[in-house]
C-alpha cells in the first residue's frame, strides 16, 4: 500500500507467536528495501491471520496463537498507515468480529464489502462472510 510492503505476526521456530509488524519501501523497479518493526504491535500474538490494506488501514482478521489450537480468534483490529512513511499507527479492536474464531482463512475487499473466506475454527469447519 502506497509503495510499501507489510509482513505481521507468525511464528519463529515453533516457540514464538508474535504481535509485531515489519515494513519495508518498495522500489519502482521492484526491489524491497530494508524492513523497519513498527512501534506499534496487535493484541494477542497470533499466527494465520490474514491481512489487508485498504483505504490507508492496516487489518488483521482472526488466526490463533501457539498456546493451543483452540485459541482461535473472532476479532478485527485495524491501524491508520502514514501515506509518506509506511508507518503503522496505534492499532483499535474494531467494534464487529467475525461470525466465528477463524484461523486460516483468506479475506478480501470488493467495492467497500469484506469478505472472510474459508479456513478453520475450532471445529475445523469453513464458511464465507461478507460485510458491507
Amino acid at each position: 500500500m502506497n509503495g510499501y510492503i507489510y509482513i505481521s505476526g507468525g511464528r519463529q521456530s515453533g516457540t514464538t507467536d508474535f504481535n509485531t509488524v515489519e515494513y519495508a519501501q518498495l522500489s519502482p523497479t521492484g526491489g524491497v528495501g530494508s524492513f523497519t518493526l513498527s512501534v506499534n504491535t496487535f493484541t494477542n500474538a497470533r499466527e494465520h491471520a490474514p491481512t489487508i490494506g485498504y483505504n490507508n488501514y492496516f487489518y488483521i482478521f482472526g488466526g490463533y496463537t501457539i498456546e493451543g489450537a483452540t485459541d482461535i480468534f473472532d476479532d478485527i483490529q485495524y491501524a491508520a498507515i502514514d501515506g509518506t512513511t509506511g508507518a503503522i499507527g496505534e492499532f483499535t479492536v474494531a467494534a464487529e468480529s467475525l461470525l466465528e474464531d477463524t484461523r486460516q482463512h483468506s479475506v478480501g475487499i470488493h467495492n467497500d464489502i469484506l469478505y472472510s473466506i474459508g479456513g478453520q475454527n475450532v471445529m475445523t469447519t469453513a464458511y464465507a462472510a461478507f460485510a458491507p
